[in-house]
């Protein structure tokens, strides 16, 4: 198969940087590809959010607070337990009948020394304390039930449409505008740095004829072409039907006319509107390119924030327990309150979360 000659157009070195750039956004490596992709109207995806799943992160650290859990049974012994609620946490299909019957209504609110004070739920059960035989079992639940809403609903960034108005396309734009390429025309190549960039493609005479019919004039530019030689055709013709009455001097009338139908032709060709360069179809692509990225919805990406934040309080204090743990001169009973203050932000992370991802759910 013959080899087909590189597709040719020109370019800055603040051109090649702009280019080089745009091609770390999209994950491009290769310059002829993206040249192949941008001419023949493909779209380009930028990866600028990263989905920001939680799922996994906690199920890396939940062993922790499973021992956690374990070492506060233990150290306070079976006698220890509150058992004055007697509900059973997996009798409840979802998490709102389970919170009712069970969490004690804006206890997440209270200061610790104050929770002695409230003891009863929605519905006027009993609630949970962090004695209760089920407190691991319920916010446990809720924790690992609003992981899932999160990483369903909020977590994973949604793909749109970058429009002309978005500070990416503006800002990108703003600076293919600057480009000496394009503003400083009255200068040389040479005076703008301007050399010469070969795309080598199996498809480069594809490229080729797409940018022939870039330049080609459109059937507006051919209307006003037409109408602003529209006078002096019709005295060019006027010129000729004079001319080829004349019967005195015929010879020369009629190398008058051939002059006159030559300066016509040359007139009339189109061809002299074709001053667009394969270096302005490229510029006309960037200008109009298709950018599609990942984006976090202005009012999720708050609550993202106050979700993934709620979470990683969790694991400092479940890190803090371990750390002060493995410290044998650490009495058990500082131990213990360590442990106590797990469960209390167990219970107030699965709480603020659940009311983070209930505004989500349809």
């Amino acid at each position: 198969m013959k080899r087909q000659k590189p597709f040719i157009y020109y370019r800055s070195k603040e051109f090649k940087a702009l280019i080089e750039k745009f091609m770390q956004d999209i994950n491009y490596s290769r310059h002829n590809r993206f040249i192949e992709d941008l001419l023949t109207d493909q779209g380009f995806e930028i990866k600028n959010v990263k989905p920001r799943f939680q799922g996994r992160t906690f199920s890396s650290y939940k062993s922790n607070l499973d021992r956690v859990e374990q070492f506060f049974i233990e150290c306070n012994g079976p006698g220890f337990i509150d058992e004055s609620n007697n509900l059973n946490v997996s009798d409840f299909q979802d998490l709102d009948s389970l919170i009712e019957a069970m969490h004690i209504e804006k206890i997440e609110t209270v200061k610790p020394s104050e929770y002695s004070k409230h003891s009863y739920t929605a519905n006027g059960n009993v609630g949970l304390n962090v004695n209760s035989k089920q407190f691991y079992e319920c916010y446990l639940r809720i924790i690992e039930t609003t992981l899932y809403l999160f990483d369903s609903l909020l977590a994973q960034p949604k793909l749109v449409q970058l429009t002309p108005e978005h500070t990416y396309l503006k800002q990108f734009h703003h600076h293919l505008d600057e480009l000496p390429d394009f503003k400083d025309k009255h200068l040389t190549k040479a005076e703008r740095g301007i050399t010469k960039s070969l795309v080598t493609s199996p498809i480069a005479d594809t490229l080729k004829d797409l940018a022939q019919k870039f330049k080609e004039p459109t059937t507006e530019e051919l209307k006003e072409f037409k109408a602003q030689n529209r006078e002096l055709n019709n005295a060019l013709v006027s010129a000729v039907e004079a001319l080829s009455k004349v019967e005195s001097n015929k010879e020369s009338a009629m190398k008058c006319i051939s002059l006159i139908e030559r300066f016509a032709s040359d007139l009339n060709n189109v061809r002299q509107l074709e001053t667009r360069t394969n270096t302005d179809f490229v510029y006309s692509k960037l200008k109009q390119i298709k950018i599609v990225a990942y984006v976090e919805e202005p009012t999720a990406k708050s609550d993202i924030e106050k979700f993934i934040s709620n979470m990683n309080k969790l694991n400092d204090v479940v890190k803090e327990f371990h750390t002060q743990a493995l410290k044998p001169e650490v009495e058990n009973k500082v131990k213990l309150q360590l442990a106590k203050k797990v469960k209390h932000m167990l219970r107030l992370v699965a709480i603020r979360n659940y009311h983070i991802v209930s505004k989500y759910q349809k």
